[in-house]
């Protein structure tokens, strides 16, 4: 056996991480057809929201001087809206919106929810209980009544809607980051970069999060 070589036995001992398993699930949606609609009907969605605006450079709120509810032609392909605005223009800057809104705030959920189940996993007593009591609080409530919650003591507009959206995706990744953590703090590598002198926290953070 060369070197450089892995005895199977403990390469299959090794669990998937968390980007390996997102990898693997998404190329598994994709090799069914409605997956492969699915994930080309979204292309198609975030990519006419990105051209649009920059091809087309209409403004969507502009009310021009043309006949109201005009039908599609060469100035306007899909018409003007009850106002004389062009009706390309708003289904592009609304589209835009919500894929910003959407994407930005699930990440910033996963984000703010995997750092949590990171403290409560590695640090363990009080904190642990004190997060996850939190979290199991969150889950206790419909999202839409999260959402309304939120909305009436922030107001309506895009960052509240965003916030909603974020502590709609919090619980579920915190209880997945902390079970990774539990599963990952009493391995051989945790006690051998203690025993280096490594910090919790770059443990933590350098050693334990990529592998969960």
């Amino acid at each position: 056996m060369s070197a450089n070589s892995v005895d199977p036995i403990f390469a299959s001992e090794v669990p998937p991480t968390a980007l390996s398993s997102l990898l693997r699930e998404v190329r598994a949606v994709g090799k069914t057809v409605r997956g492969f609609i699915s994930l080309f009907g979204l292309s198609i969605l975030v990519l006419f929201a990105v051209l649009v605006p920059l091809l087309w450079g209409a403004d969507p709120n502009w009310i021009e001087n043309v006949s109201k509810n005009q039908s599609p032609s060469w100035e306007h392909p899909m018409g003007t809206d009850h106002i004389s605005r062009d009706l390309l223009a708003r289904n592009a800057s609304g589209l835009g919106r919500t894929v910003v809104i959407g994407v930005g705030a699930v990440i910033s959920g996963w984000i703010f929810g995997i750092a949590l189940g990171y403290v409560a996993g590695w640090r363990g007593g009080l904190t642990d209980i004190f997060i996850m009591r939190g979290v199991d609080t969150l889950l206790a409530f419909p999202g839409i009544l999260i959402a309304i919650v939120v909305l009436t003591i922030l107001g309506g507009g895009i960052l509240p809607l965003g916030i909603a959206i974020a502590i709609f995706n919090i619980s579920g990744m915190a209880r997945l980051a902390r079970a990774g953590v539990l599963r990952e703090r009493e391995r051989d590598y945790v006690t051998a970069a203690r025993c280096l002198g490594a910090t919790e926290r770059r443990i933590l953070w350098r050693h334990v999060s990529v592998n969960t």
